[in-house]
């Protein structure tokens, strides 16, 4: 029984949390990203609807000169600008996506793959130990018969 590699068993499962604890780690940061992203783009989107009430209300095209016209110009300059943004944080998070995917499936197939090679030699390890034992416990249980046998006689 103390030929049992507990200790190597035990350091295939660490590892294989520690490849899940990278996976957690690595999806918050996307969740963090996809909330940026829609935060930008429901910011955007309030601009843009404040825009088309001033377009509605001063004209879509306004003379540079003109005071409340101008201010729909500078306005759809800003909206333009956040949308450019917002898009800018939706290509972060798409490739946030594809970073966390591929992590996923790499850390996973890595980590099990260990895991599990880990632990068929720690079953194997353990059944043959088991096997002396009862093998062992079989001869002395066939001893011990033999002698009250001999004592019966």
């Amino acid at each position: 029984m103390d030929k049992i590699p507990y200790k190597a068993a035990s350091e295939g499962i660490e590892s294989l949390l520690i490849a899940v604890h990278g996976i957690v780690v690595q999806q918050a940061d996307e969740q963090k990203q996809q909330k940026r992203t829609e935060s930008m783009f429901k910011e955007f989107e309030k601009k843009a609807g404040a825009l088309r009430v001033l377009e509605s209300k001063y004209g879509s095209f306004s003379e540079p000169d003109s005071g409340k016209k101008k201010v729909v110009v500078e306005k759809r300059g800003k909206v333009e600008i956040l949308k450019g943004k917002a898009e800018e944080e939706k290509n972060k998070n798409e490739k946030a996506v594809s970073v966390s995917r591929t992590m996923t499936i790499s850390n996973l197939k890595i980590g099990f793959e260990h895991m599990f090679q880990v632990m068929v030699g720690f079953s194997s390890v353990c059944m043959e130990a088991f096997e002396s034992v009862y093998n062992q416990a079989k001869s002395i249980g066939e001893e011990h018969q033999q002698e009250v046998k001999k004592l019966l006689t």
